[in-house]
Parts: structure tokens; C-alpha cells; sequence
């Protein structure tokens, strides 16, 4: 993931923080206290601490955005929320309900004026950043959204706990069991989540915006996700908090099909849906396990990976799956006994 930087931008000057010199150290000072008074207003609800903060110079249109980034705050469960500084980069520090505290890279702007650092522009980044918030709380975390999506955040949290809990069953109680689903409001929103590549599916599990990658987020595309039948909504948010649960120790030199066929594994389990109806697509006549996720045979490649960790499932009992997973994070190329698979998908679809 890329790292964000801050540009730091003094009046007039436009000089970065970076390059101001030992002279100048109050001013370092003051804008140190830009933030924490920031942070502080935050925690307290204050409003009017908030806003002192904003550039008294800047547009309308961004002191507007700032005064809904408020609202939208004071509306999230914080558990922390505070700023770091590192030279030039601020970073942001934020938990939610109970998950553990994230370090966030962030894109401010700030003006010096008369002794005292405003912050004069703020690049959206966060689900809060973008338009008014709706939040929607279950035991199990919490789900983010904005005016228009209220059908589909109601269908989503009805998930979450019961999502959360099959998952545990599964992967076992070694994760935080605590999940932030966000919505995106529109492209643009969707896109800085998740990346352009990856706008055409129906929900994905990302990190965070931090250094390293942690909070990971179940992003739900409302134009695809939103007709799902109830379902397929419910296999696709446990498929992507199967994700989140395995976070911890998926490395990224496991195969993609132990990756994405464990996590349907875990989305298709007890719903009594048979292969076949499963993976309507699958034949069996297979000669390797797929590589290919992204390219046009990509549903095709998401039943066959489904397949083999059901194989292994069969062969190895549940635990002896989630045991695969665990053991072969470093394998580019797990040996897998190909005929053995392909009895498997001859007695299981013909």
C-alpha cells in the first residue's frame, strides 16, 4: 500500500514543514498544538475547537466539508483519537468500538498566519471524509454508510453478528472478532477505498490506510451488493470477514486459490447449497489449481479454489483445513494431488 504524505505548506512561502529551520521552532510548536487542539475537540464533541482549527481564509466549500466532517465524527463509536507527527507527515491514530488502534497516514495542507498553523485543505481518504455518515452499530462492530444506502446498511448489520460468530466457528476465537463494513457513498469514495482495480466487485476485505496494513475493512459495493438476494449477501460479507479473521497470518506468497477457496469455504458453510449449485460453472475436468483470479475465467477460478478446499475439507476433516491454511502461508506452490481432486468434483457434479 502506498504511504500518503502530507504536504505541510506555509503562507505566502508555500515552504514545507521539512525545511524550516531551528529558528523557526515555535512554529513547529504551534502547529503540534494545531493538532492535538484537533484531537482534543474530537474526543470532547467541541465544535467550536474544531473549527477554530480551519484556515479563516479558506473556501466556503472546504470549511463546509470540515463542519460535516464534525458531525460525522462526533457520530463514530471512538475508542482513541489523536495525531502524530514525523517532519513533514502527520498521521492519524484512530480506533473504533474495540478493534485494535490504527495508524493512519493523512493528507493535510496547512497555512501559517500570524504566528498560529491552520489547516487550509485536507484530502478526502476516509469513509467520514466524504459525505454525512450514518452509523450503525452491532455487537460485532459497526457499519458505516450514507443517505441512500439505508436498505442495504440495514441488510448488512442484520449479517454482521451472525457473520462474526460463523467465522469464529471456523477459524477459532484467535482474532479480534470486531468488523467495520463501510459503504461507499460513490466512485470516487469506492475507488480511494479499495483502488481502481478492484471497483467491479461486490465486496472486498482491505486494510486500513496505514503503515503497516492493519484495521481491515469489509468495503461493500452498493451497485453490485445491493440486488443480492439475501443469500448471497450473507455468503459474501462471512467470505469477506473470513478474510479479515485471517489476516493475521495470510502472508502474501500464498496462493490465491487457498486464499479465496477458504473464505468461500467458509461463506457457502451451512448454507445447504450443494456444489453444484455452488459452483454452477465447475467441471471436472481439471489438470491444476487456478491462478488466474482477475481475468475473464475469474468466477470460474473462485468455484474451483471453492472445490479444492472442500476437497480438503473432506479429506482432512474442518480443523485439518483451517490447519492448511495456517501451515502454508509461504507455499508459492502447494504440491496438491491433482487426481485425487478431480474424483472429488466426478463424485460431488459428474
Amino acid at each position: 500500500m502506498s504511504r500518503l504524505r502530507g504536504a505541510l505548506v506555509a503562507a505566502v512561502a508555500v515552504t514545507l514543514l521539512a525545511g524550516l529551520t531551528q529558528a523557526q521552532a515555535p512554529a513547529q510548536r504551534t502547529l503540534d498544538d494545531l493538532l492535538s487542539q484537533r484531537a482534543d475537540a474530537v474526543r470532547a464533541h467541541n465544535e467550536q475547537a474544531f473549527a477554530e482549527g480551519v484556515d479563516p481564509d479558506a473556501s466556503p466549500q472546504f470549511a463546509d466539508a470540515q463542519r460535516q466532517l464534525f458531525r460525522n465524527l462526533v457520530s463514530l463509536p471512538l475508542r482513541t483519537w489523536s495525531y502524530e507527527r514525523d517532519g513533514d507527515q502527520v498521521r492519524l491514530v484512530y480506533a473504533l468500538k474495540d478493534e485494535p488502534e490504527i495508524t493512519a497516514d493523512v493528507r493535510y495542507e496547512f497555512v501559517e498566519r500570524r504566528n498560529r498553523w491552520y489547516l487550509r485543505d485536507a484530502k478526502p481518504l476516509l469513509p467520514w471524509d466524504f459525505a454525512p455518515l450514518q452509523v450503525r452499530s452491532a455487537a460485532s462492530g459497526v457499519v458505516l454508510s450514507h443517505p441512500g444506502d439505508e436498505a442495504l446498511a440495514e441488510r448488512v448489520l442484520a449479517e454482521l453478528d451472525p457473520a462474526v460468530d460463523a467465522v469464529t466457528e471456523v477459524w477459532g476465537t484467535d482474532w479480534a472478532r470486531q468488523v467495520v463494513v463501510v459503504i461507499p457513498h460513490n466512485p470516487d469514495e469506492l475507488r480511494e477505498l479499495v483502488g481502481p482495480v478492484l471497483t467491479d466487485v461486490a465486496g472486498i476485505a482491505v486494510a486500513a490506510r496505514s503503515d503497516p496494513p492493519a484495521g481491515q475493512r469489509v468495503v461493500i459495493n452498493p451497485d453490485r451488493a445491493g440486488s443480492l438476494p439475501s443469500l448471497e449477501l450473507g455468503i459474501l460479507i462471512r467470505h469477506e470477514i473470513t478474510h479479515v479473521a485471517a489476516r493475521r497470518v495470510t502472508r502474501a506468497t500464498a496462493p490465491m486459490w487457498l486464499q479465496e477457496g477458504f473464505a468461500d469455504y467458509v461463506g457457502f458453510r451451512g448454507t445447504g447449497l450443494s456444489l453444484k449449485q455452488a459452483a454452477p460453472l465447475l467441471t471436472s475436468q481439471v489438470t491444476a489449481p487456478p491462478k488466474d483470479f482477475v481475468g475473464p475465467d475469474r468466477d470460474l477460478a473462485y468455484q474451483q479454489a471453492y472445490s479444492l478446499c472442500l476437497w480438503l475439507a473432506e479429506e482432512r476433516g474442518e480443523q485439518g483445513l483451517v490447519d492448511f491454511y495456517r501451515t502454508h502461508q509461504s507455499e508459492v506452490d502447494i504440491n496438491i494431488d491433482v487426481e485425487a481432486w478431480r474424483r472429488f468434483l466426478l463424485d460431488r457434479i459428474g
